[in-house]
């Protein structure tokens, strides 16, 4: 199993509770290409979200990996990833709509940290409970590396996500695969400005 904590004291209370419907509501989710949420259990200041063992690496480490060699990587797996990212986005957009209008949106949570390619090649999401409240929360929401996978719409105030907010962000990640650079670097502002203003290449 994979265990993730997460540190509540930091939060309000409102966050807390969404944090915490979010967990429960990834336990729903149900496809092979979402990291199935097994457990959550809060306790002691601490949100415990419990999720089936995966073995593989973040799409991050590719991506670094790419990097070094100063080269993207292959089209063929470039394009897998993208197949199985679409279907698991998918899976998380249906299961958002079945929970009902009460739910907690399981959108705009994508980043390659919240992207796992496995040994046999195929590519999941994990971590969505965090990640879909994270793009709302200040606290978690305002590194680069998460910043520069957002949507215009995420970076507002009062932020806002929904699934055309998962389809910018693919687009971004897709660009990414094929070009083998990043499509938007600098600082937390400067970043959040460009996914405002700047004119994607």
């Amino acid at each position: 199993a994979m265990l993730r904590l997460i540190a509540l004291s930091r939060l309000d209370a409102d966050t807390r509770v969404r944090l915490l419907e979010a967990a429960w509501q990834a336990m729903e989710v149900r496809d092979d290409r979402v990291c199935a949420v097994t457990d959550v259990v809060a306790s002691d200041g601490e949100l415990s979200v419990v999720s089936d063992y995966a073995e593989g690496v973040s799409l991050r480490a590719l991506q670094g990996l790419a990097s070094v060699r100063r080269k993207p990587l292959a089209v063929g797996v470039a394009l897998r990833i993208m197949t199985d990212l679409v279907a698991a986005v998918g899976a998380l957009h249906r299961a958002t709509i079945e929970l009902g209008e009460e739910a907690v949106p399981l959108y705009g949570g994508l980043s390659p940290d919240s992207i796992l390619v496995g040994t046999s090649g195929r590519a999941s999401v994990l971590d969505v409970a965090v990640s879909s409240v994270a793009g709302a929360v200040e606290s978690f929401g305002s590194s680069p590396d998460r910043v520069a996978y957002a949507a215009p719409e995420q970076l507002m105030v009062p932020a806002h996500a929904d699934p055309r907010s998962d389809v910018f962000s693919m687009g971004i990640l897709a660009w990414e695969l094929f070009s083998g650079r990043r499509l938007f670097i600098g600082q937390d502002k400067v970043i959040g400005q460009k996914v405002l203003t700047a004119k994607i290449p």
